[in-house]
């Protein structure tokens, strides 16, 4: 036996005790070098400072967390998660440490009287970079502090009067008004004591009369009266100002959904959720009101008033036809409230007829009409200013098209983009806003048809900057005669995905490329310091190289990038594996791709097939040309975390990731889930035909995983081939009928598809399902659609038609993995598993009983012949 053989197989004494029943285990330990890696440093963050001249490193020691930080107590109310001792939601990630990085020199400063066992999180500069803020958590308070980091020695700051409110935060718990005063949601001083339980007085109803409601499944809904006065006293804020030491309150106490501050911060328009709450939708379906406030809190007009709009359309739907009241027409509908970031404090709206609802595809809840001419002018951009008089209105923008996104420059240069369903395009336009007579310059055209060819061209979003309000606009000259793009998914030659600059002229849509990425580094545009010489900040990275930062000089040929950070290797372990990427065809032709890792020293001739470990997520995709251009990235560095399944390279399996799983529509009309289980399949033979092709993996010893509709793929495979011979599938959802109004990218409903989605369900397959499969699920999966009940039926299932199945429950746990605890023992139950049915004894065993099955029903077939 080979040495590799002899690494994965040597432990198979130490393997648990596989049985039907429940067992009481152990936390236990995954190999050593397994969790050598997952207890590696994360690769630190760097948010760098408005001018690009400083940046804060942020940093954490493990990316786990001790299981008791999970088991603590926690509220699930209202589609989020809270701690309520204080104040907070719970689960976001945080970081340990910050140092000041100065770009110029790469030279680091600490920075003095940083909270000891800190958990820092939502770090941001004020706008002209003399100040930066962070939150940080501990048990009874989430603090705001502050550092000056034009001090000598600069030294973090606690500044707030009042506990952070951070249950709905959205990402904008704080924000800067200027560089001295900071508005943040608080906790009210006079919020009394906690709501207690009480007996009901009355059963929980819903109802629904008449009206579509048709949402995907959500967890952490509210459930009860007391839910929603629990919901009401944790969520509830008050808005407070920080200025030069001193602090004031502003505005009513209220449950804030979400709110924007004008430009100049005079004025903040705020979303308020309202009663009655829903108990099939989160809060942020709750009804609301929207306003326009001062930044001290007194109203000045309501943009929206949900419950109120609610009942004035069922007014004049239920009035009879002949009525004053049936006659009265429906207002214009205006959305998308907005300030405009180029002026102090102009609100912006789009005025027109309403979208259509999330997730629902044209024809899901209607008859085919006959084809109807596109409308043309159906949204129109407005603006005001103070007092905010919507009715004294001044017109912005009256597209052709429907409408999209708008990003704003000055007073003489915006660009939007519009689109049409029946032409299928989506075309960016620069026009002058509120100049309906001054030419609008068409930029380019993009087709939203399906790419058959693969050769639609990738433009890129319009490079923006802070202006002196701090918000961000289109960057162009002072003759705006032109305007920078950036992306990172340009392909170059082979197909890899690439960084670029271009410049493009407004008068005539002319590009041209100022700087691609090459192989085989991966970079990524941070920020553009010269737009004249074209220096810029970039994070490059390679195959052997860590991610770090350069600042970038185009111009100087000898040494166009300069390094200032040093960040290193955290996972030394994996420097002598070997990884390649691999292409390969499957049998209708397309391209398929997988990176291939080889244990570190593997030698072929020597060693012969290893084990293989597959681990794939399915997309959908309308054509093959689409498909083929959407290969997993081939020049990052890799530091796998807990879901990766190339920690198994160190045990000595060959790891194909990120197999290709492409399902493609087989012509225009038709829905890629139509032809799922038979291109799934297809995918699959193609990733063991080629690994066993070239010598390097057994085809007798490959399991298959995933994560999510990975673990779905997993449970599908395994149901209808005999291709693998175990599988790992971690929280997915397997039973189609309960996710009964799409998922993933499948927009029809249940009725509308059922048969796709019966046959795409691995729970109807469940007597068909004999591979030995690991199903693990967190118990507090809060994912649309993965619900632990999807793996808890599934399990049940395979069991009772006598399959071979493990069910690994990991408490507290939510759709991703994060206590030490839980993820030890679940890479640990994985290696178990793989060691245990991909040893050469058992796929013997296999094999054999494969051939008695065999045997047996050849003899009854030819009995029943005689």
């Amino acid at each position: 036996m080979n040495h590799f053989k002899h690494l994965i197989f040597t432990t198979v004494a130490t393997i648990i005790a596989l049985t039907a029943g429940a067992q009481d285990i152990k936390y236990q330990m995954p190999p050593k070098e397994i969790a050598e890696i997952i207890m590696s440093k994360p690769f630190p963050n760097v948010i760098f400072s408005p001018d690009y001249t400083r940046g804060i490193i942020a940093e954490r020691e493990c990316a786990l967390v001790p299981l008791a930080t999970l088991a603590a107590e926690e509220l699930r109310i209202g589609g989020i998660r809270i701690n309520p001792r204080n104040f907070t939601e719970t689960r976001v990630s945080f970081f340990n440490t910050i140092t000041l990085l100065d770009v110029a020199t790469g030279g680091l400063t600490q920075i003095a009287e940083i909270p000891s066992d800190a958990m820092i999180r939502d770090i941001k500069w004020s706008p002209s970079g003399k100040y930066f803020c962070f939150l940080n958590e501990n048990p009874d308070e989430m603090e705001l502090w502050r550092v000056n980091v034009t001090d000598p020695t600069p030294k973090a700051v606690k500044i707030n009067r009042y506990k952070v409110n951070t249950t709905i935060s959205n990402g904008n718990a704080y924000e800067f008004l200027d560089d001295e005063r900071i508005i943040y949601k608080s906790v009210p001083s006079d919020i009394g004591p906690v709501p207690t339980p009480t007996l009901p007085d009355g059963p929980v109803v819903q109802e629904n009369l008449g009206e579509r409601n048709s949402v995907r499944t959500y967890q952490d809904l509210l459930s009860s009266p007391f839910d929603k006065a629990l919901f009401d006293y944790y969520c509830t804020v008050i808005f407070a100002i920080y200025s030069s030491g001193e602090t004031s309150l502003a505005g009513p106490k209220e449950v804030v959904r979400d709110y924007d501050i004008s430009p100049d911060s005079r004025f903040m328009m705020v979303t308020t959720e309202q009663h009655p709450y829903s108990y099939m939708e989160g809060h942020n379906s709750f009804p609301s009101i929207r306003e326009i406030r001062t930044i001290s809190g007194e109203t000045l007009v309501v943009l929206s008033d949900t419950n109120k709009e609610k009942a004035e359309k069922a007014l004049r739907d239920k009035a009879p036809k002949d009525t004053s009241a049936a006659n009265i027409p429906e207002p214009p509908l205006k959305m998308g409230f907005e300030w405009r970031s180029d002026m102090p404090a102009t609100l912006v709206w789009r005025e027109g007829e309403s979208s259509p609802p999330p997730f629902a595809a044209p024809d899901t809840n209607a008859d085919d009409k006959e084809e109807q001419p596109e409308k043309t002018f159906t949204d129109k951009i407005y603006q005001c200013s103070e007092p905010f008089n919507l009715e004294e209105k001044q017109l912005v923008l009256a597209p052709e098209y429907r409408i999209g996104r708008i990003t704003w420059g000055n007073s003489q240069l915006a660009v939007y983009t519009e689109s049409s369903q029946k032409q299928k395009f989506t075309r960016t336009v620069a026009f002058t806003p509120c100049d309906t007579i001054a030419p609008k310059h068409i930029l380019f055209t993009e087709s939203t048809d399906v790419d058959t060819l693969g050769n639609f061209p990738v433009y890129g979003r319009f490079w923006t900057v802070p202006n002196q309000y701090g918000r961000r606009v289109l960057y162009t000259d002072s003759k705006c005669s032109h305007l920078f793009l950036n992306d990172t998914r340009r392909p170059d030659e082979n197909g890899d995905r690439m960084s670029f600059i271009d410049k493009i002229t407004i008068k005539n849509g002319e590009i041209e490329n100022l700087w691609s990425g090459a192989a085989p580094y991966q970079e990524r545009v941070i920020g553009i310091t010269d737009f004249n010489r074209l220096k810029f900040i970039s994070e490059r990275q390679s195959i052997s190289e860590v991610p770090n930062y350069y600042a970038v000089d185009i111009r100087n040929r000898k040494n166009s990038h300069r390094q200032f950070t040093f960040f290193e290797n955290p996972v030394p372990i994996l420097s002598k594996v070997t990884r390649n990427f691999v292409t390969y065809k499957r049998a209708d032709g397309v391209t398929l791709s997988a990176n291939l890792w080889l244990p570190a020293g593997y030698d072929q001739e020597r060693d012969g097939k290893l084990p293989v470990l597959m681990w794939g997520y399915p997309y959908e995709f309308k054509s093959v040309a689409e498909a083929e251009k959407s290969r997993p990235a081939r020049y990052n560095f890799l530091r796998p975390g807990y879901g990766s399944a190339v920690l198994w390279v160190t045990q000595g399996y060959a790891i194909m990731d990120g197999i290709s799983m492409y399902i493609i529509s087989e012509n225009k009309d038709k829905e890629p889930n139509d032809v799922f289980l038979s291109q799934l399949i297809m995918n699959a033979e193609a990733a063991i035909n080629f690994i066993d092709s070239i010598g390097i993996g057994d085809r007798d010893r490959v399991a298959i995983g995933g994560h999510s509709y990975g673990g779905f793929m997993t449970a599908n495979l395994l149901a209808h081939t005999d291709l693998f011979k175990a599988g790992i599938a971690r929280s997915g959802a397997y039973n189609r009928s309960l996710t009964p109004f799409g998922f993933q990218s499948e927009r029809r409903n249940y009725w509308k598809a059922k048969e796709v989605y019966d046959k795409m369900s691995p729970f109807n397959y469940a007597d068909k399902l004999k591979t030995p499969i690991l199903i693990i699920h967190g118990q507090m999966d809060n994912n649309t659609g993965t619900f632990p009940i999807q793996s808890e039926r599934l399990y049940h299932a395979v069991a009772g038609h006598g399959g071979t199945a493990r069910y690994l429950q990991l408490p507290y746990e939510s759709h991703g993995y994060s206590a030490y605890e839980n993820v030890m023992h679940m890479l640990y139950e994985t290696d178990a598993w793989l060691t245990k049915w991909l040893s050469p004894e058992e796929v013997a065993k296999v094999k054999e009983r494969q051939q008695k099955e065999k045997e047996r029903k050849d003899k009854a077939k030819d009995k029943k012949n005689e």
